[in-house]
């Protein structure tokens, strides 16, 4: 997806805008919290001064994949959605009054799915249904400053060069992730450095877009190494970049 929007940004036409199109729905398909992007990105291209008609085309085969999504949804459970039905239950692991350290642990950071079930049983049908989602607005109404502080704690969740899980703990394991991860850091930071000044400095600016939208997301919910995966490949390339310039010096 990434990929191909860089491609559309240079070739501007509507063969790539189709294809451009086709490739972000079956993102979507496959992460629904890839919407974000699409809508940055959207937005970029207008700063591109690309012509309308054919980010048109782009949001028009996405919107497509949307409702697809949207009407399988409503016809198997009587709601229109287009998220994993998993969502609210995860937005509310990281946003409730028992989640004190960013994380998303049933149990220690959320009340367990048994405690749940007996919460809701009692409750009407409906109410069940939005159970979650109306925790987490309480919760987020009645304690701003918590939801802050818990941000902050995500995002050192998400970019901790070590891993916290239990079955992680091993002092070789620890000293792998470290070790590696450090240095993809330092070196795609050195690669955007090396760019600041390039005129395809453009061709950064889609892998950062969806860096950042992937960050924003996780600040709401619950903190894990493992939701930074997806942004691991693409500091790969730009470490790679970086690290290729350093051994052209030597």
């Amino acid at each position: 997806s990434i990929y191909y929007s860089i491609r559309f940004d240079q070739k501007r036409d509507f063969l790539t805008a189709i294809q451009l199109g086709f490739i972000l729905g079956f993102t979507l398909w496959i992460r629904t919290v890839f919407l974000p992007y699409i809508l940055l990105a959207a937005l970029f291209f207008l700063i591109r001064k690309i012509p309308f008609a054919k980010i048109s085309a782009v949001i028009l085969i996405v919107s497509c994949f949307i409702i697809g999504w949207g009407s399988y949804n409503y016809y198997r459970g009587g709601e229109w959605t287009f998220t994993g039905g998993n969502a609210d239950h995860n937005l509310y692991i990281g946003l409730n009054s028992r989640n004190k350290t960013g994380g998303g642990i049933w149990g220690e950071d959320a009340p367990s799915f048994e405690e749940i079930e007996k919460l809701t049983a009692a409750l009407p049908p409906e109410k069940q249904k939005t159970w979650f989602k109306d925790e987490v607005k309480k919760f987020a109404r009645e304690n701003p400053k918590q939801v802050l502080l818990l941000a902050a704690k995500k995002m050192y969740i998400f970019w901790r060069p070590y891993p916290r899980a239990p079955q992680y703990t091993n002092p070789l394991t620890i000293a792998i992730i470290f070790f590696s991860f450090v240095p993809l850091v330092l070196l795609s930071f050195y690669t955007l450095w090396l760019f600041r000044k390039d005129k395809n400095y453009i061709l950064l600016a889609y892998p950062l877009l969806y860096i950042a939208q992937l960050n924003a997301m996780h600040l709401v919910f619950a903190g894990s190494l493992v939701y930074r995966f997806p942004i691991e490949p693409l500091l790969i390339c730009l470490a790679a970049y970086g690290a290729n310039n350093l051994l052209d010096r030597v």
